[in-house]
């Protein structure tokens, strides 16, 4: 199952002023912007083959825009076609450096493509974000379990012990757990975080472990 979903850039919609107002009406889309629209359109239809052509069609117009290479790579990754999602969002990060929505997107490709290291120094730039440092410090811990680096995944398993509780505590004993066949443990962890943050919360990080294959976990042993 595809680790990501479908990221969906948001793409203003010009709006026209109210009757008698004396301010002009917005200039027209430049034509990229105009193929942009159309192919996110086309993808919240579900008509991804179409997009890409379209998206296509947009980097022609303008190579120096991310965002087609971003949405094409969206469609790469749900297809697990990892080579070229990478390549695209390589393409995305050398037009805007430092974009924290690629830099995580980045990351979690190297991820699936067990590129472990240098998924980790992608998700290890983004640990002090205000909206992702805490799901970001989680892929690096779990960067370090798949990568072998045993040492550092367990300092910093031992780290998430003595902060205060977060999402990513919880998550990071219930993939130490699962990596090592412990399942029920692992679904005790899964359960509290659950109750104590929710679904809307935990999703992201649910959603690594599905990408990686933890997910979901077989039904309870009858009793």
């Amino acid at each position: 199952m595809c680790l990501l979903a479908l990221p969906f850039l948001p793409v203003a919609s010009a709006q026209q002023p109210p009757a008698n107002s004396p301010v002009a009406a917005p200039a027209p889309d430049s034509p990229d912007l105009a193929k942009i629209k159309q192919a996110v359109h086309q993808m919240q239809a579900r008509k991804f083959d179409d997009a890409l052509t379209t998206l296509n069609e947009a980097i022609e117009l303008n190579p120096k825009n991310q965002v087609p290479y971003f949405l094409r790579a969206s469609i790469f990754a749900s297809r697990n076609i990892w080579p070229a999602a990478e390549k695209d969002l390589l393409v995305a990060e050398s037009i805007t450096p430092q974009d924290v929505d690629i830099e995580m997107f980045l990351g979690d490709v190297f991820l699936m493509e067990k590129k472990y290291d240098d998924a980790r120094t992608r998700f290890a730039a983004l640990t002090n974000d205000s909206n992702r440092g805490d799901l970001a410090t989680y892929k690096v811990f779990v960067c370090d379990v798949l990568g072998g680096h045993s040492v550092a995944a367990a300092k910093e398993l031992d780290t998430f012990d003595h902060q205060p509780a977060k999402p990513s505590c919880y998550y990071a004993h219930a993939t130490s757990s699962l990596v090592n066949g412990k399942t029920a443990d692992g679904r005790r962890w899964l359960d509290s975080a659950a109750v104590l943050y929710g679904p809307a919360v935990t999703a992201p990080y649910a959603q690594c472990l599905r990408g990686l294959g933890y997910l979901p976990l077989p039904p309870k042993p009858n009793p």
